[in-house]
């Protein structure tokens, strides 16, 4: 070997910790498991390059190159990450306390706030893939969340399982119609598809009472108040939520709806602070199952993400909708240390 050749390995080996001898940080008490588990998140789901995760978490880079290799010998990544560190026990365990839960599910919170809707995603594709089985029922309502639980669902038959959708499913954008995501799921696992033939908000009272009058849409009614499992998001009442960015109402409308008290909406339908639905017109518009009747339902899942959802969050929980909670940890810190 030559002096420069030896010279150029003493400064690697100097520079990279030994992987026999190296200790992750005290801040990963649950060992290297726990480690291997969130470099493969933040490499695999939130798609930073490994030097973007080196730098996260203070480490070299062809460190990261060897611990997600370690990640794929393990196990611990395959079609998604397994492993109990990629969720926070603790918070988990003090929402289930706060809000009387059956579970919950804290992902890590992203380091790109954007990335929100494919972490709390890929926390419902793991809940998915463990939950559902033959001649089961799925209620859904499409957000941006639930469409990027979509990637990490593993591709399977379910004998008897069907998929209904919850809300009115025609909507200005394609990307966002409910009935597609439902029909893209059924395709995942081969399952029966309903959708409710019409637009999510109506334009008048009337109108929504019509479409009401039908009976496909009171047959997918009947149909979403009877699933077995429901998984629903809450709407943002903000410029860059889904209700605006898809254009399901006018900025008046949503100037007036937070006027009114409204911190979000949860089954399109518009909600205060304590859970209820607010006075006003937009109420009379929505079409989608009551909120009265999702009571009826043995298992719903609440999804969703990031500070700016934590307090519809919260309202759907303190009104006891939610069986379930799948969120990430900057959203669960607020639900814990807040009440709003």
């Amino acid at each position: 070997m030559s002096f420069r050749a030896r010279n150029r390995r003493m400064r690697r080996t100097k520079d990279e910790p030994n992987e026999d001898n190296w200790e992750p940080p005290e801040s990963f008490a649950g060992g290297r498991e726990q480690l291997l588990a969130r470099v493969a998140w933040l490499y695999h789901v939130e798609g930073l390059t490994q030097q973007e995760v080196a730098s996260e978490l203070g480490m070299h880079r062809l460190k990261v190159n060897r611990l997600l290799a370690r990640a794929r010998q393990d196990g611990i990544v395959q079609v998604s990450i397994r492993s109990p560190y990629v969720s926070s026990p603790l918070l988990e365990k003090e929402l289930v306390a706060k809000f009387d839960l059956r579970k919950a599910v804290v992902v890590p919170a992203p380091v790109r706030s954007d990335s929100t809707p494919e972490a709390v995603g890929a926390g419902i594709g793991q809940y998915l893939n463990a939950r559902l089985s033959n001649q089961m029922s799925l209620g859904i309502i499409s957000g941006r969340t639930f469409h990027a639980a979509l990637s990490a669902l593993e591709a399977r038959a379910i004998p008897g399982l069907s998929i209904v959708s919850m809300i009115g499913g025609l909507t200005v954008k394609a990307a966002m119609r409910p009935y597609e995501v439902a029909h893209q799921l059924a395709q995942i696992y081969q399952a029966e598809c309903y959708y409710m033939p019409a637009p999510t908000y109506a334009e008048s009272k009337k109108a929504r009472d019509e479409f009401l009058a039908q009976s496909l849409v009171q047959e997918i009614m009947r149909r979403a108040a009877a699933v077995d499992i429901a998984i629903i998001g809450v709407g943002r009442l903000t410029e860059d939520g889904v209700i605006r960015a898809y254009d399901l109402l006018q900025e008046e409308e949503m100037d007036s709806l937070v006027q009114a008290g409204a911190v979000g909406s949860f089954v399109g339908w518009f909600i205060n602070k304590d859970g209820t639905l607010v006075d006003h017109a937009l109420n009379d518009r929505v079409i989608g199952l009551p909120l009265d009747r999702l009571k009826d339902v043995p298992e719903v899942v609440l999804c969703g993400g990031g500070i700016g959802k934590a307090q519809a969050l919260a309202a759907v929980l303190r009104a006891g909708y939610a069986d379930v909670l799948i969120t990430d940890e900057a959203a669960a810190r607020r639900l814990v240390s807040s009440d709003f």
